[in-house]
């Protein structure tokens, strides 16, 4: 049996697909859209969280913004350099990485 993405670079090809389709979607659906990267998320995510309510017309008061940013787990952004295997691999396709801001 062969599983799609089962080592990191068919992972990373899918990846890319699913990006690539995301932001074929955003871009035709125009102001009905956001795109979000989640690390931008996680390293402020009151301002993130504003920007979102804000997108779903949502009025959200600032105190309930700052209060679920304190739920959000800033130890997960870029966590797969905390492998050493995931590392490596993350520098030897940096270029590819950096076209997604990475």
């Amino acid at each position: 049996m062969d599983l799609r993405g089962a080592d990191l670079e068919e992972g990373l090809l899918m990846w890319e697909e699913y990006i690539a389709q995301a932001r074929t979607h955003v871009a035709n659906l125009g102001d009905r859209a956001i795109e979000v990267k989640y690390e931008a998320f996680l390293q402020n995510p009151v301002d993130t969280l504003g920007e979102l309510s804000e997108f779903c017309g949502l009025q959200t008061a600032s105190s309930d913004l700052e209060k679920t940013a304190c739920r959000v787990n800033e130890s997960r952004g870029l966590a797969y350099l905390k492998d050493p295997e995931l590392k490596a691999f993350s520098v030897r396709i940096s270029d590819r990485l950096s076209e997604y801001g990475y």
